[in-house]
């Protein structure tokens, strides 16, 4: 099929996708806001310009960059179908919602994270994406590690616990879980030994940042995963040995077991 040339295409897409997750981890707006920042939903819709702008310069990088690549995003849209009704779907919940623009842009945002990174892989494999997040998320968690020792208005006004860049504790707390699911595929994926020790010495970095949230929904899903984790392992090294690698029924009622812990314990209220 006929194509249209775009020029400097391939680095459209990748200055699209470092701006992005970088003003993701370090936002545009004012750091430390000296209060609380938990609006009304109604208000919510009063977005920070900057990080308009941020969206929208995205955005239209994206766009100019899947015009050459149209043909493979379909093939790749088509390929992942279910994720796509998934998206479809949270849009048409915008025609139902008491709060109809802010639940467009909470879909614009997903959308725009499903579009950008499904226009990247089309220029490049997972590992120059993981490669890009590996050169913001590195810095991030250092800089995260440093403003909550020594700034004190790097703390929840509310609770004195951390929250870094983010407004609030459990912001942190989701970020910190999300680089240490990535810090664990870097560790993985690396092939020297020292690159696996510095994925390794991350890796901790981010669960320190998290427990140092005190965010009890961020500690449930860092049990979840840590446990996960650990069952997985069990389950390829041990189970595997013993011929019962593919006994999920074992594998989902450990994990269901634990999973019932760690609401017993870090939050007795919930059940």
């Amino acid at each position: 099929m006929f194509r249209i040339r775009i020029p400097y295409s391939e680095l459209l897409i990748k200055i699209a996708f470092f701006i992005f997750f970088f003003f993701t981890l370090f936002p545009a707006e004012e750091p430390f806001p000296s209060s609380r920042q938990e609006l009304g939903v109604e208000n919510m819709s009063e977005s920070n310009i900057t990080n308009q702008a941020i969206k929208i310069c995205v955005l239209i990088l994206t766009i100019v960059a899947s015009i050459y690549k149209f043909d493979e995003i379909i093939v790749l849209i088509r390929k992942e179908k279910l994720l796509f009704f998934l998206i479809f779907w949270s849009f048409l919940s915008v025609f139902w919602s008491d709060f109809p623009l802010v639940t467009f842009k909470r879909w614009f945002q997903i959308f725009l994270i499903y579009f950008l990174i499904i226009t990247y892989l089309t220029y490049f494999s997972e590992d120059e994406a993981l490669k890009i997040l590996k050169v913001i998320l590195y810095p991030y968690l250092l800089v995260t590690l440093f403003v909550v020792l020594a700034i004190p208005e790097a703390k929840d006004p509310e609770f004195n616990t951390w929250r870094g860049f983010s407004a609030t504790k459990n912001s942190l707390g989701q970020i910190g879980l999300i680089a240490g699911v990535l810090t664990l595929i870097f560790f993985i994926k690396e092939n020297s030994r020292i690159k696996r020790i510095i994925a390794l010495l991350f890796f901790i970095l981010s669960i320190i940042i998290v427990l140092g949230t005190f965010s009890s929904t961020s500690y449930i899903a860092l049990f979840i995963f840590l446990s996960g984790t650990l069952l997985y392992w069990i389950k390829t090294k041990v189970f595997g040995r013993l011929g019962v690698h593919n006994s999920i029924f074992i594998y989902s009622f450990v994990t269901g077991i634990l999973l019932l812990i760690a609401v017993m314990v870090f939050v007795p209220d919930f059940i």
